[in-house]
């Protein structure tokens, strides 16, 4: 080879090397978020963000995208969705490599599990993605149609990163659940994880509610017909309460 043809070889695979540095460099790019004294302000244009998706099953269920490079100072972002449907049609996407697109913006609450999160990303999974299947709507699972009354325990630990548990069932001492639970009950957690608000099914009214450690005040009745109940923050906390109502009940 002489140095003419060897010259434009190496020439030739720098201007590839460069053109492949560029799609790279295309394929993540971030705008960050500000705070300043007149608050916080989320980022100007659209991130473009490659990670893993991973599903956290802690005091909130949340899912986050772990970033092969740290964003605007973050490791993992958070991603939001605003309909249970594209929440799950996001979270068959599990462990998957992930192209996420869409607006940073800082956890404006303690309702957040991370600092900064995107509301409505585009998902990209990598083409090394399988999928999981969609699993349907639990909340909209049909229930026992001579069902009149069920028992829902909830276990809630917020030391920590916190966890939460559910458990339906016929009778309190049955040792088979009624499952999925969300077709049975629901609940909710302020910020600071302090305050529980549960409830049941349509056309089933909460009753006979047992906190331990009990806590002061009691039970309060909340819009509605949920209840709510001051959580212990130092310990666990289990709230147990009877759903009656049902088709059949007088």
């Amino acid at each position: 080879m002489n140095i003419t043809s060897k010259a434009i070889r190496i020439g030739v695979t720098a201007l590839f090397a460069a053109f492949f540095f560029l799609c790279a460099s295309a394929a993540v790019a971030q705008s960050c978020p500000t705070q300043d004294a007149a608050g916080q302000h989320d980022a100007s244009e659209s991130s473009v963000l490659h990670g893993i998706l991973v599903h956290h099953d802690e005091l909130r269920t949340w899912l986050g995208l772990k970033l092969d490079r740290p964003a605007c100072g973050e490791s993992e972002i958070q991603l939001t969705f605003d309909t249970p449907d594209a929440w799950r049609k996001a979270e068959t996407l599990r462990n998957c490599g992930v192209t996420a697109t869409g607006v940073l913006f800082l956890a404006p609450t303690a309702h957040y599990s991370a600092g900064m999160a995107i509301e409505n990303p585009k998902l990209q999974p990598d083409e090394s993605c399988r999928p999981l299947p969609l699993d349907p709507d639990p909340s909209k699972a049909p229930v026992p149609p001579n069902l009149r009354t069920y028992h829902v325990l909830i276990t809630i630990d917020t030391r920590g990163k916190g966890h939460t548990e559910v458990r339906v069932s016929s009778d309190a001492d049955a040792p088979e659940p009624l499952a999925p639970w969300q077709a049975y009950a629901h609940f909710s957690l302020n910020g600071g994880g302090d305050v529980l608000w549960f409830g049941c099914r349509e056309g089933f009214s909460p009753g006979d509610a047992v906190k331990n450690p009990p806590a002061t005040p009691d039970f309060l009745a909340r819009p509605g017909s949920d209840l709510e109940i001051g959580l212990d923050v130092d310990t666990v906390n289990t709230v147990q309460y009877v759903c009656r109502g049902g088709s059949n009940s007088k």
